[in-house]
Formats: C-alpha cells, sequence, structure tokens
C-alpha cells in the first residue's frame, strides 16, 4: 500500500490473472465473487492499512450469510425447481401456438368473415428456455432428461418458426375463391395438428413423462389424413390455375407446403423424442477445456485488469471510501464485446439514474419520518420487489431493472434509516464514474466485435 509502483501492477495483473484463469475453468459465478473480494479487500485496505481486517471479516461474512440466505430459499423455504419452470413455459408457448395456427388457418381460408390474421411474433422464446434448460441441467445432472427437455424446447422453437412462416405467406393477396376451394381441407388438417398441439400441451404441463399414449396412432391417422386429402386437393386447385396465376398458385403451393411441414414434425416423434439413444453412465459436469490458449479471452482480462486499475486509482485519487462501487462496476459492466459492453453500459446508467432517484426519494421521505426497523425494511422490499419484477421482464428492461435494485441497495443501506444524503451520492456517483472507465478502456482500447470473433471461434 506504500509502494504505488509495486501495488498498481500487482493490482490490475492479478485481477487479469484471476479473470483469465476462472473464466477459462468456466466458474464464471466464484470467478465474480473471488475478484469482487480482491478488489474491495485492497480499496479498503489503502484507507486503514492497520485495521482493514475487520472490514474483511465482515465482507467475508456478508458473502456468506447472503449465499445462505439464497441456498435456504431456493433449496428448502421456497424451492421453484428449473425444470417444472421450463415445462411450464413450454406448455404456455404449445397454447399460443394452437391459438396462433388455428387463426392463421381461418382468415386465410375465409378472411372477409371477420377473421383476423394474428401480429408477426418477432423475437423468438428460446432466450427464455436456454437459461431454464441450462439450470435444469445442473440441477439435475441426469443426461437422459437433459436430452428430452432439449428435444422438447428445439420442437417447440421449430414449430414457432413453421407457424411464423406460415403467417407470411398468409399474408400475400390471394383471390377469395381459390381459397373457398380449399377450405375444407385446410380446416381438417388445421384441426388435427391443433389437436395434436393441444395434446403435446398438456404432456408438457404434466411433466413430459414417458406413458403410453393411446391416441397417439388416432391422431398420427387423422393428420396424415387431413395432410393427404389437402394435396390432392391442392393438386386439382392448381390444375385449374392458368399460367397468368403464377404468383397465386406459389401462394397455394407454399401453404400446402409449410403447413405439411408442421404436420409432418408432429408426425415424426412425440415431444421429447430420444428414447433409442445411448446416454453416458458418467454425470458428472463437462467442464471447459483448459488446454491451449485462448487469445480473445487473453485480451478481455487484460482490458479487465487495467479498467479495475484505474478505477481504482480515481478511487484511491479522492479520498473517498465510498467510491469503492468503481472497482466492481467494471467487472460488472465490462463485456467481452463492443455491442455486449455498449447495451450494458447505458442499461446500467438507466438503472443507476432509477435506483438513485428512489434512494434520494427514501431518504427524503422515509428516513425523516419512520425511525422504526420495520419502515426501513419496508422501504427496502417494495423497491426491491419492483426491481425484481422489471427484472424478470423482457431482455430489453431486465438488466436495468437488475441494476435499478442494484443502485438502490448501493445508495440506501445502512445500520438505520438515515437522513445523509452524501455518502449515498457518492456511490452513485461511483456506478458513473466505473462506467466512464469501462467505456474508455473497453470501446476505445482495441474493441472486440462480435461478428469478427464469431467465425473463428
Amino acid at each position: 500500500v506504500d509502494v504505488p509502483w509495486l501495488l498498481l501492477p500487482f493490482f490490475g495483473l492479478a485481477t487479469a490473472l484471476m479473470t483469465y484463469a476462472l473464466n477459462k475453468q468456466g466458474l464464471g459465478g466464484a470467478w465474480f465473487n473471488v475478484v469482487v473480494g480482491f478488489l474491495d479487500t485492497f480499496y479498503l485496505c489503502v484507507f486503514d492499512p492497520q485495521n482493514f481486517g475487520w472490514s474483511v471479516a465482515y465482507t467475508f461474512s456478508g458473502v456468506a450469510l447472503a449465499i445462505g440466505v439464497l441456498v435456504a430459499f431456493d433449496m428448502v423455504l421456497w424451492p421453484d425447481p428449473a425444470e417444472r419452470k421450463l415445462l411450464r413455459s413450454l406448455a404456455d408457448t404449445l397454447d399460443r401456438q394452437c391459438q396462433r395456427l388455428v387463426a392463421i388457418g381461418r382468415a386465410y381460408v375465409d378472411p372477409f368473415a371477420g377473421a383476423v390474421l394474428p401480429q408477426p411474433a418477432m423475437l423468438s422464446i428460446l432466450p427464455v428456455h436456454l437459461p431454464l434448460l441450462e439450470r435444469a441441467r445442473r440441477e439435475l445432472k441426469n443426461p437422459e432428461r437433459e436430452a428430452v427437455l432439449l428435444a422438447a424446447v428445439t420442437t417447440t422453437e421449430r414449430l414457432h418458426i413453421a407457424i411464423e412462416r406460415l403467417l407470411a405467406i398468409a399474408h400475400d393477396d390471394v383471390p377469395r375463391d381459390i381459397r373457398a376451394r380449399m377450405r375444407p381441407e385446410i380446416e381438417a388438417a388445421v384441426q388435427a395438428i391443433d389437436a395434436a398441439l393441444r395434446e403435446y400441451a398438456r404432456q408438457a404441463a404434466t411433466g413430459l413423462k414417458a406413458v403410453d399414449d393411446r391416441d397417439y396412432e388416432e391422431r398420427f391417422t387423422a393428420i396424415r389424413a387431413g395432410l393427404d386429402a389437402l394435396q390432392a386437393r391442392e393438386h386439382l386447385v392448381l390444375n385449374q390455375l392458368s399460367s397468368f396465376e403464377a404468383a397465386t398458385m406459389a401462394n397455394v403451393a407454399a401453404f400446402g407446403e409449410s403447413l405439411r411441414n408442421i404436420g409432418e414434425r408432429l408426425l415424426n416423434h412425440p415431444l421429447g423424442y430420444v428414447y433409442g439413444l445411448a446416454f453416458p453412465k458418467d454425470t458428472k459436469s463437462a467442464t471447459t477445456a483448459s488446454g491451449g490458449v485462448d487469445r480473445p479471452l487473453m485480451r478481455y482480462s487484460a482490458k479487465l485488469g487495467l479498467a479495475a486499475t484505474l478505477g481504482y486509482v480515481v478511487g484511491v485519487a479522492s479520498h473517498r471510501s465510498e467510491l469503492g462501487v468503481i472497482v466492481w462496476t467494471t467487472m460488472i459492466a465490462g463485456l467481452r464485446t463492443y455491442g455486449a459492453t455498449l447495451r450494458k453500459m447505458i442499461l446500467r446508467i438507466v438503472g443507476a439514474v432509477i435506483g438513485g432517484l428512489l434512494a434520494l426519494a427514501c431518504i427524503i421521505v422515509v428516513s425523516p419520518n419512520f425511525q422504526s426497523l420495520a419502515s426501513f425494511l419496508l422501504a427496502f422490499f417494495v423497491v426491491l420487489f419492483l426491481a425484481a419484477y422489471v427484472g424478470l421482464s423482457s431482455g430489453r428492461l431486465a438488466y436495468a431493472g437488475q441494476q435499478a435494485g442494484v443502485s438502490f441497495v448501493v445508495g440506501y443501506y445502512s445500520l438505520g434509516p438515515s437522513a445523509d444524503v452524501y455518502a449515498p451520492l457518492w456511490r452513485v456517483w461511483g456506478i458513473f464514474l466505473g462506467l466512464v472507465i469501462v467505456t474508455l478502456v473497453f470501446l476505445l482500447l482495441v474493441p472486440e466485435y462480435a461478428g469478427k470473433a464469431l467465425a473463428p471461434r
């Protein structure tokens, strides 16, 4: 601490090496806890080099207690298994796909009967399902069950893509009389597929268990008969059209082909079908390969070490212990690619502004008027409940909600209700300083672009 020329290189190098080693081994969660604990320790050491051990002990105790509370809630008091949540989401997705398919079929065959085509679903549900699948994999440690869930997720996504393609085709302007000629066959095929999709949704909602489905053959026959009848009618209608109606012929053929693709996907296998495949006996989760040098990860670690060191210098030079948030803001906001860092930085700024304003509101309104512990805890609960609710919303808002909660805690925490606004303002200001440093390092110093890194990796 008394020799800056030795301390600062060590600080940056240690941060970079820990980031590289723990990320290389796939220990993302451990990396964050280790590095934040390390950064916080060195920051506190400067302000009280003789007695900082108590602060470090409190930090360690706080982390241990928080993890203990999380484990108790997740495993005993309020468990929320990822598999159950994933299956519930799959069932809801399949139900929505049923409704969209029926609406598309009704509007296509009779566009003047009040049926309206649904709006295109531009966003995929995979960003919701894949994290749940990864959580379920870690919880279950069962390769066969993981394969069943993966098959269900991919089948659901492929059905989503096929139905959206059918919707795009249905938007084309085709003469009403042409559609009316195929109405009975299209309605029969759609009804048969709809029945199969609803059964898929029921199976997902009830656990996706391997049971003897006595009605599968009946649904199989109904779908096959409907698709065959539709194909025969389609050939008859196309043969009656003249060559001048090429656009109409292409639309009719494409609609029939898309509907058959959906039906064929349902005919191949039940939802989550993986039976007959061989699974490894060893259920230990595979870790990231440790061989070889990962140059992009090395560059990322070096930039993270540099950003943390610059944040450390700024915080120490200001002589404010409250600015310790700078050093671990660099850990949160600094990501591997230019676009991800920029997007996360913007969302973190929004979250920091909202969280800081909420903290000031509580300091001005709650602290002077309510001195009990219950009011202090209630203020925390209300704000963090709202932040967590937003944090579980769409990807465009989730991170801002999370950071609003973090910024509120950083700004408002104390041993009791306090009307002091200066310490919270310094902490929130530390978040913005950390973001400025991350911007300078990650966006200006050898920026990494996802498009360039994707192909070689």
